[in-house]
């Protein structure tokens, strides 16, 4: 749920030319891109989302791409337990 990788709008960022994995918000369209381009490949292949993932719509967004699983690290870190109730509530939905 991490990557070296820099998004373009990071580059210039005071931290975007630091060293480490990056997560959080910034993943966000780099996990759906690569969840569906995984997707498209091997379409039996389970896929676990994870990098980017915030909200209940965020979790919904990624299963809807053709993740078979959410992981959520760092929202759950800093959000607390309340954030798995909010993801099953939008993912109970689908």
């Amino acid at each position: 749920n991490t990557t070296t990788w820099r998004p373009k709008e990071l580059q210039t960022h005071r931290y975007g030319q630091k060293e480490g994995g990056l997560s959080g918000p910034y993943l966000k369209q780099h996990v759906r891109e690569l969840i569906r381009t995984c997707r498209h490949i091997a379409p039996r292949l389970p896929i676990i989302a994870a990098g980017g993932i915030e909200t209940g719509d965020d979790a919904k967004m990624v299963v809807d791409d053709g993740a078979s699983l959410v992981q959520i690290y760092t929202r759950f870190i800093f959000k607390g337990p309340a954030v798995v109730g909010e993801m099953r509530r939008a993912l109970a939905a689908i």
